[in-house]
């Protein structure tokens, strides 16, 4: 059920039902009857859901937990951002996780700064 799984992902990122809300201009009730299973958002709220918590709509709507997240691959990553794999080194590899690892803490803090 979408709702029970909004309700996880929501508390394991200590997000409250009404800066959800305002993410996603509904109202904290609207966040609160999704939750409970009284009203379902409509396919292109579900889909702004998924990109907020990072996982796939299968996986809200009823799919596994192997559905849970958009994993990509190491050579997937290396593609995007370098268009190949080709004269990436190591180094170049791990620089680039160490920003997106600093880009997603600050990120976090800003969050709990709402709060």
């Amino acid at each position: 059920m979408i709702g029970d799984k909004l309700k996880k992902l929501r508390k394991q990122n200590g997000i409250y039902q009404k800066d959800l809300a305002e993410t996603l201009s509904v109202s904290k009730s609207t966040v609160a009857m999704w939750e409970t299973g009284n009203r379902m958002p409509d396919i292109e709220t579900v889909k702004r859901i998924a990109d907020y918590f990072g996982v796939t709509v299968e996986y809200l709507i009823g799919g596994s937990e192997s559905d849970h997240s958009k994993e990509v691959s190491e050579n997937d990553i290396k593609f995007a951002l370098f268009h190949g794999a080709e004269g990436i080194t190591d180094e170049m590899y791990a620089e680039v996780k160490q920003f997106a690892e600093m880009v997603k803490l600050r990120e976090e803090n800003k969050r709990k700064d709402k709060k």
